[in-house]
């Protein structure tokens, strides 16, 4: 299914859900309205165990929509620089603590949020690997 801001399909037992021309239009009010419809339908699919999504390419640009779109207080800089300012570890204990005391499919900690936090890196360690091998990439192409 698709709209104007927002493409969904579902492959395999996994639902994508991917905004266009992300992060400016995941700022737009119609796209956050489509991304959340989008959500109710692939999460009431008893097909799906798991929803992906499209939204932004780094922690930097989670943290910009969430604190210029979605109200995530910026004093705080967002949600990513602050699970990192928390340190992953402590985040991936408070997702099993509230996993332990609800469902555990909503409560899940993300595979690489648990990479990350038992080597003791942080999302930006993560984003400036990305951004080197893709600079090597490009100069080596």
């Amino acid at each position: 299914m698709t709209s104007a801001h927002v493409s969904h399909w579902i492959m395999d037992d996994m639902a994508v859900v991917e905004i266009d021309c992300p992060p400016v239009n995941a700022l737009a009010q119609p796209a956050r309205v489509a991304l959340l419809q989008a959500i109710i339908a692939t999460d009431t699919d008893p097909r799906v165990k798991a929803i992906v999504e499209g939204i932004a390419d780094s922690a930097a640009d989670i943290d910009a929509i969430w604190c210029n779109g979605y109200g995530f207080p910026r004093r705080r800089g967002g949600p990513m620089f602050y699970a990192d300012t928390l340190g992953l570890q402590s985040v991936v204990a408070g997702i099993e603590r509230f996993g332990s005391q609800q469902d555990t499919r909503d409560w899940a900690p993300a595979e690489l949020l648990m990479r990350l936090a038992s080597r003791g890196k942080k999302f930006a360690d993560y984003d400036n690997v990305r951004r080197d091998n893709l600079i090597r990439d490009t100069v080596t192409s």
